[in-house]
């Protein structure tokens, strides 16, 4: 097994793993969200955000979540 280049090749695969989807779903806790390594905000901040923080709206976060991501589908069928 080559441990040498392995972190390599696993930072290879999650690029291409990233790059060949069209849905990538990031589920972050509410500490992360807030601290000093968070630094996806560019990520974030340019995509859909749906917050299942509270347990009473969890099924509306679920179907708000459903109805984004058929949204997306919808608009990759509809692109040449």
């Amino acid at each position: 097994m080559d441990l040498e280049h392995m972190f390599d090749d696993i930072l290879v695969a999650m690029a291409q793993a990233i790059e060949n989807s069209y849905i990538i779903l990031l589920c972050i806790n509410q500490q992360y969200y807030e601290s000093d390594s968070y630094r996806l905000g560019i990520i974030k901040g340019s995509n859909v955000h749906v917050d299942f923080s509270s347990q009473d709206d969890f099924d509306e976060s679920f179907e708000q979540l459903i109805r984004q991501i058929t949204f997306i589908e919808k608009q990759l069928s509809i692109q040449p």
